[in-house]
């Protein structure tokens, strides 16, 4: 569609920031199922959960997906309990303890 301009890992469309993720998880699955429903510019989009963001960076686990995972916890609108069920439904729920007193967010 023409857009070529890339910022880090997104490609930019009318300079708005995109990732465009494979699913290639149940948990990535479920978190396009779930997808939140947004309208943008007469248009409708879909837009993971932070939670299930939160929740698929944990289960990547580079070190760049920890900062990833302090900035959407501290999202006004972040269900901590909702992360936790989609962390126990992942088999994640013991990783994220590790990560969560590592990186002080207990």
């Amino acid at each position: 569609m023409g857009f070529s301009e890339f910022d880090q890992e997104a490609i930019l469309i009318h300079d708005l920031p995109v990732q465009f993720l494979m699913v290639s998880t149940n948990l990535e699955a479920e978190a396009v199922e779930q997808a939140l429903h947004r309208k943008w510019e007469g248009g409708c989009l879909r837009v993971m959960r932070p939670e299930h963001l939160a929740a698929i960076a944990i289960a990547v686990g580079r070190p760049k997906d920890r900062a990833r995972i302090v900035y959407l916890i501290a999202l006004p609108d972040f269900d901590r309990t909702l992360f936790v069920e989609i962390l126990v439904r992942h088999g994640l729920d013991k990783t994220w303890e590790i990560w969560e007193t590592a990186l002080g967010l207990n």
